[in-house]
């Protein structure tokens, strides 16, 4: 009796001391790393430092363009990046004189430069941003002009070197997409024949974003 009184007390214990059984944990998948690269298209305004041309008298030319730019990011503040632009100046207003004629000038460049930027975040959404960039540049300038004499026609391109510093201000929209706007001085060696080494100061700005 004792024997199966001790048996039956066992077995109503033995749930007890078995436990609950543990439970299965599924380790989380780890997030997607962010994608290091992003695109940027800005527009900008290039308030000319030179006159056009070398022996002077003529106006200088301001410039507008437009660029697209891809960085890839180092880590939060370093990035590399490559830049391809292109400006258009145009200089054909009726006191446009120089040495008594006429002139009317249009200028292209086109410029493809590697750079380096650094990156500061002000807090969430802002951050502040300086870079630079050097690579090449072909400029190309047409010329048409008339006198008492007569009227003539000249175009002539060069490359050169092309450079530009920036320091700017970035403002998230959200996790893909950013605003900026920047003070960006550039110019480059680039000097067809008769035309100065031109510099400009000019104002950039533009939405980058991730796919």
């Amino acid at each position: 009796m004792k024997k199966s009184l001790i048996l039956a007390l066992a077995a109503l214990a033995a749930p007890v001391f078995a436990g609950e059984p543990a439970p299965v944990t599924i380790p989380a998948a780890p997030a997607p790393a962010p994608c290091p690269l992003s695109w940027e298209v800005g527009a900008f305004y290039g308030f000319a430092n030179h006159d056009i041309l070398d022996e002077g008298g003529c106006k200088d030319i301001d410039i507008i363009g437009v660029d697209l730019t891809g960085v890839y990011t180092l880590d939060e503040h370093n990035s590399v990046n490559l830049r391809f632009g292109y400006a258009f100046g145009d200089e054909n207003t009726p006191d446009a004189r120089c040495d008594g004629a006429k002139y009317e000038i249009d200028t292209h460049t086109f410029v493809l430069m590697p750079g380096y930027r650094y990156t500061h975040a002000i807090n969430e959404k802002w951050a502040a941003y300086a870079g630079a960039n050097v690579g090449v540049a072909n400029l190309s300038v047409k010329d048409h002009w008339r006198n008492a004499a007569g009227a003539e026609s000249a175009h002539d391109s060069a490359w050169g070197f092309a450079y530009s510093a920036e320091v700017g201000l970035r403002y998230k929209l959200c996790e893909h997409s950013e605003l900026f706007a920047a003070y960006e001085f550039c110019g480059s060696t680039a000097t067809p024949e008769g035309v100065h080494e031109q510099t400009y100061n000019a104002v950039r700005a533009g939405v980058s974003f991730k796919f």
